[in-house]
């Protein structure tokens, strides 16, 4: 998968919160907000974008409007699912 224009390829990362039970919501198939941190990491950039304020590797804040492109990878070798998005680069607001 790679990204194209002025879009990036990014990893979702969740993180279970201490002290939390594991809730899934059985309609969406996806973890509660409340139990989990939801991190997104840049994995590749298309070549419209700037490589000036962030680098692959980062992890980024986005806008609250901001609309991926879902895929979902899983990788045979490590036997793990790896949740991937593209989104807009101009949905980017921030990084950590």
């Amino acid at each position: 998968m790679k990204a194209i224009g002025k879009n990036i390829l990014v990893e979702q990362i969740f993180t279970k919160k201490k002290g939390s039970v594991i809730i899934v919501d059985i309609d969406n198939k996806k973890p509660s907000a409340d139990k989990y941190d939801n991190k997104i990491k840049l994995v590749q950039l298309g070549k419209g974008c700037s490589t000036e304020e962030i680098s692959v590797g980062d992890i980024l804040f986005l806008n609250n409007y901001a609309t991926p492109l879902k895929v979902e990878i899983k990788s045979k070798t490590e036997k793990k699912v790896v949740n991937l998005a593209i989104y807009n680069f101009e949905d980017v607001v921030g990084k950590e």
